[in-house]
Order: C-alpha cells, then structure tokens, then sequence
C-alpha cells in the first residue's frame, strides 16, 4: 500500500513539474494565443470574469470607448439575459481563426506587443455562416509574466457587430 502511495506521489510530483516546465519553455508568441483563445472560450461559455481578467486595469476599446468595468457590466447583463430567454444558453459563439493570428514585438519595448486576426461570431443554434466576422488589431502588455490585451479596434468585414453595450 505504501508503494503505491508512494508511486502516485511521485507520479503527481513529475507531472506538475513537467506542467511547469512546459509553461516556462513556452514562447511569449503562444502565450499571447493563449491569452486570445482564453479571452474566447470565456465569451462562449458566458464568463465576463473570465474575459476581463485577460485585459489590463488601463483597457481601452478603441471603438466604443468602453472601459474594463463597463465591458464587464455589459458581458454579464449580455449573459444573463440570454440564459434567462428560456433556451438556458448563450445566443451567440466566437472563433478566432488560430491560423490568422500574427504577433509582432514592439522593439523599443519588450514588455509590448501586437496581434492581429481574423474572428467570427456565429449563432449557436445555427451552423450557417458567421452573423458577423471582423478583423482585430489588438495590443498586449506583458504585467508580471503574463500577457493581457490593452487595447482593441476591429474592422467589420461581413455582417453586423451584435453586440451593443
């Protein structure tokens, strides 16, 4: 019994090291994926908190003049009222093309950077085409290690921006 304790103990130990090891070895360009694809997987399963925490506290919405606060307030009132319309989940999905995404390093400062990609929005219940697709410009800073999104303006390419706050 004690070896088997024993052998999960290490097992765990050699497993989240490896985890850590990996993160560490990770490249600052797929950090910042990482960072986009989080910023995305939170809008689709309807976590404001989620979303916000990926932006820095100084965010600017070049486009709306949003703050973090009230792209907050407006995430959460988006998401609860499409849970409360009877269907019990969200209206729309977001996908960011991976394949369209492009990093650039600011060169005078490293903790800065940019992306640029191409995202969709879709209907949930509809496997149709995008209701809306835009081209993104977003900047990065680097804050204690991890990479967050300051700033965003896109470019409408097809449909109609669903979201108003």
């Amino acid at each position: 019994m004690q070896r088997i304790v024993l052998i999960v103990i290490v097992g765990a130990v050699v497993w989240f090291g490896g985890c850590l090891v990996v993160d560490w070895l990770q490249s600052d360009e797929d950090r910042i994926k990482a960072c986009l694809q989080e910023i995305c997987e939170s809008f689709n399963t309807g976590s404001a908190r989620g979303f916000v925490e990926r932006l820095t506290d100084d965010y600017d919405d070049r486009d709306h003049g949003l703050s973090r606060a009230e792209l907050r307030t407006g995430l959460n009132q988006y998401f609860v009222s499409t849970r409360m319309d009877g269907k019990g989940g969200l209206v729309l999905r977001a996908e960011i093309e991976a394949a369209s995404i492009v990093v650039t390093f600011d060169e005078s400062d490293p903790t800065r950077a940019h992306a640029a990609f191409r995202a969709a929005v879709y209907e949930t219940e509809s496997e149709q085409a995008p209701v809306w697709t835009a081209e993104f410009s977003v900047g990065l800073r680097d804050v204690d290690g991890d990479w967050l999104v300051s700033s965003t303006d896109y470019e409408t390419l097809t449909g109609r921006q669903p979201l108003r706050f």
